[in-house]
């Protein structure tokens, strides 16, 4: 009698767990094209954020602490400014999709950067930092650089279409 409950909670339980994380998922529904308004909107949305782009990749900093600490803040004002301001005005069609992931990433990418930059530099006036870790960084540092300048190529390329 024992097995038999058994089995059958075994049973029970297979089914379960088979089933109804199935059933829980949602499906997502791919976006929708854009008609020409909405490609509009993603124009006049993103193309006065480009111009806020390129003002802080484009502009000179010191190659000091302090000079690094006011890029990654700019950067960090212009990731506020997309999440807050841009992105929720984008339209739910593929282009919006689309715009709204790569600023996205390419944001989330260029803030990991400059926060290994600051913590470098903090490190490095310190001197506290392994020689070791730092000389591991700079593939990081190299990498998220390229991906960051990618980036903002790609973005900038994107919108003017």
């Amino acid at each position: 009698m024992k097995r038999r409950i058994a089995l059958f909670s075994m049973l029970c339980l297979f089914v379960c767990t088979a089933v109804f994380p199935a059933a829980a998922q949602d499906t997502q529904a791919a976006p929708v094209p854009c008609t020409a308004d909405e490609v509009k909107q993603v124009a006049d949305v993103g193309l006065p954020f480009g111009d806020q782009l390129n003002t802080v990749s484009l502009k000179a900093y010191d190659k000091t602490l302090d000079g690094d600490t006011a890029n990654m803040l700019d950067w960090g004002d212009l990731y506020v400014s997309f999440f807050h301001d841009v992105y929720p005005k984008l339209p739910t069609c593929i282009d919006g999709v689309v715009y709204g992931n790569a600023v996205g990433l390419m944001l989330n990418r260029q803030m990991s950067f400059e926060a290994m930059i600051v913590l470098n530099d903090e490190q490095l006036a310190a001197k506290s930092g392994d020689a070791d870790v730092n000389q591991a960084l700079l593939a990081a540092f190299k990498l998220q650089g390229e991906l960051a300048n990618a980036g903002v190529r790609a973005v900038n390329t994107l919108i003017t279409r």
